[in-house]
């Protein structure tokens, strides 16, 4: 497990320096491994002069789902992103609440707040003003952009 943390970390800086095929070296066994991490860090860039943009699309999404079904919360955060956006996928609300909803109850911050609104709006996801609410000031609370106004809008609310 150690040497996953230090390989991981080397190609991360790697990936900061735009060293992408350093990057891959590190990465390529850890990916074989199916570390969830590493799928998430290799689906973010093009690893190879080689492959097309539509192959890399695929590849990146293949493997950021994968990471986010291992458990990893950020691949988790950035696949719901996938699906509200439709980047990488079509487009769906329902994919993209059930993923925030996921990296809600993990803790993910971020996804509290947009899994929040979603509930708030009813979109992907049956409404509850209650718990949405509730995500939203935790949002607030932690700091989250666009969450305080969202909290001084419900209180404006009759």
């Amino acid at each position: 497990m150690g040497s996953h943390y230090n390989e991981l970390g080397i190609a991360k800086d790697l990936i900061a320096k735009g060293e992408y095929s350093g990057a891959s070296k590190y990465l390529n066994l850890l990916v074989a491994q199916r570390v969830p991490e590493a799928l998430f860090w290799a689906s973010t860039f093009s690893s190879s002069a080689e492959e097309t943009d539509s192959q890399f699309e695929e590849r990146s999404f293949r493997m950021l789902k994968e990471s986010a079904e291992l458990g990893y919360l950020p691949a988790m955060y950035a696949l719901a992103s996938c699906y509200e956006a439709g980047d990488l996928v079509e487009q769906s609300d329902v994919m993209a609440t059930e993923w925030y909803g996921v990296a809600a109850n993990l803790g993910d911050i971020r996804a509290k707040f947009r899994y929040g609104l979603a509930l708030l709006e009813g979109v992907g996801a049956p409404r509850d003003m209650t718990l949405g609410a509730k995500l939203i000031r935790e949002a607030a609370e932690s700091g989250v952009e666009g969450a305080k106004e969202v909290v001084e809008k419900l209180r404006d609310q009759p």
